[in-house]
């Protein structure tokens, strides 16, 4: 089956959107996450990719902000570095997905997939950081960031699919 994913303010499918969630690891998390937001079902493929990096930069910024009040609160002195590492894995992963939202904003699709993967890629730092760490992370930000990461994969799919348009 072919599916044709349009970007020119034809609202996007319930079709659509299971084949776009069928590119990411977690089909079922993101279909659930995709039709749970009552916008999606009146946007085109360039709204539901604004809809998506939305929500992952309100998700990053809120771990940003949790990791920055656990470093100040630790009193775990390798804790609190790494939180602090990953805080600033956090600042370069939302501004990596405001870029993005830009391109996206200015029609530059070919541009968001460079910044999504560089937003991935902070992601994937904060997550050595946190397992190579001796210390247990009471916060269960490896946790947090995962999902931060599934986020950032279906804004990624989204965007690869709107080059392809």
């Amino acid at each position: 089956m072919s599916v044709t994913l349009s970007s020119t303010g034809h609202k996007i499918t319930d079709t659509q959107i299971k084949h776009l969630c069928s590119k990411t690891h977690n089909f079922n998390g993101c279909y659930k996450l995709l039709k749970s937001d009552y916008h999606s079902v009146h946007v085109d493929l360039q709204g539901l990719a604004g809809l998506s990096i939305d929500l992952a930069l309100k998700v990053g910024n809120k771990i940003n902000s949790y990791l920055n009040s656990l470093a100040e609160e630790t009193h775990d002195s390798q804790l609190r570095n790494v939180y602090g590492l990953c805080s600033n894995n956090y600042n370069n992963a939302i501004h990596d997905l405001e870029v993005a939202k830009e391109n996206l904003n200015s029609g530059s699709y070919s541009k968001m997939p460079v910044q999504i993967k560089d937003a991935f890629e902070e992601t994937e730092n904060c997550k050595d950081l946190l397992v190579t760490s001796t210390s247990i992370d009471p916060a269960d930000i490896k946790k947090k960031n995962r999902h931060f990461q599934f986020l950032i994969s279906i804004v990624m799919v989204i965007s690869i699919n709107l080059n392809k348009n």
